[in-house]
């Protein structure tokens, strides 16, 4: 959890910082990535909507840890 939890400070922080006024149209670049990557997509509720409800990541993933080794989990 530790390392989700840096992931995503690391790079939405930078993302902030980086474009302020412009975060949701770049929320998907790869030029912060940590470990993984992220694919956010809109979620809307309802469909007569112009805005997203929310943003949901589609990818899974899972870092192992074997002999003290840290590693994606494919």
């Amino acid at each position: 959890m530790a390392f989700k939890g840096y992931e995503a400070v690391y790079l939405f922080t930078k993302l902030l910082i980086k474009k302020p006024g412009n975060f949701m149209n770049h929320i998907n670049d790869k030029q912060f990535q940590v470990f993984c990557e992220y694919n956010f997509r809109p979620v809307k509720l309802n469909n007569t909507m112009a805005v997203a409800d929310y943003y949901e990541n589609k990818h899974l993933y899972l870092i192992k840890i074997l002999n003290g080794t840290i590693s994606r989990a494919w």
